[in-house]
């Protein structure tokens, strides 16, 4: 999980429920440690690492770390910031149009393939990945890139959901809307106003939204559910 917004409130969130969370962050040590001192204020267990998930050598230590210290990997929870790029197709240099995909397919890859056998083993397990509502309903221009990465990571999903099922481990997606969060501040304002006023329920999501449901796709209160897409949109969007 991320250390800021969404991977943040799903750590308080499960913390909160009695585990013992394990966050990895990239570079920001700020904001790793003051949440840290609030999970651990409220009577939570957590332990900081700092790792990249685009590099199998980091996530497989961290998976290694997170077992030696628990004994046992209960799930996992994907929350990893895109790095692809809004503007309008034409304006793209091929490397510039597959970043997105190849940066979202490969942090996912990385972080499944390590912490799979582990699971597989224990024959039990939730993953949860976070996407985007973008990758079934793309809102705003300019998604040239992310759209096709979020549908990807989408469908590869739902296959890996079918590969794990006997092995008692399920693979959910929670697909957000737009999330009140230091990304969706950069972006204009009547962007923000307009999406508020179109969603049903009258206001764009706070991190612990998606966070609450992100907590019941990783427990055993979900366990009967695998391969789903589930937008938290505030009805923006209904599936």
């Amino acid at each position: 999980m991320h250390a800021t917004g969404i991977g943040a409130a799903s750590a308080c969130e499960l913390a909160a429920q009695g585990a013992t969370v394990v966050v990895s962050y990239r570079s920001n040590n700020a904001a790793a440690e003051t949440l840290a001192q609030s999970i651990r204020a409220a009577g939570g267990q957590i332990v900081l690492y700092q790792s990249d998930a685009h590099y199998a050598d980091q996530i497989q230590e961290l998976v290694q770390r997170t077992y030696e210290i628990a004994g046992h990997i209960d799930m996992l929870v994907h929350s990893v910031p895109s790095r692809g790029l809004i503007k309008p197709f034409l304006t793209f240099t091929w490397d510039e149009f597959i970043l997105g995909i190849d940066t979202e397919m490969k942090s996912a890859y990385e972080t499944a393939r390590a912490v799979l056998p582990l699971m597989r083993q224990q024959h039990s397990g939730h993953l949860v990945y976070v996407t985007s509502d973008w990758a079934k309903h793309p809102s705003i221009e300019g998604l040239t890139s992310l759209t096709p990465a979020f549908a990807a990571l989408v469908g590869w999903l739902k296959v890996l959901a079918k590969e794990c099922g006997r092995d008692g481990i399920t693979v959910n997606t929670v697909a957000p809307g737009m999330v009140d969060t230091d990304l969706s501040s950069q972006m204009p304002p009547q962007v923000r106003q307009q999406i508020t006023a179109m969603t049903p329920l009258g206001r764009i999501a706070t991190p612990e939204d998606i966070a609450q449901v992100i907590a019941f796709l990783a427990s055993d209160a979900s366990g009967f559910m695998t391969g789903t897409y589930v937008p938290v949109s505030g009805g923006l969007t209904m599936d």
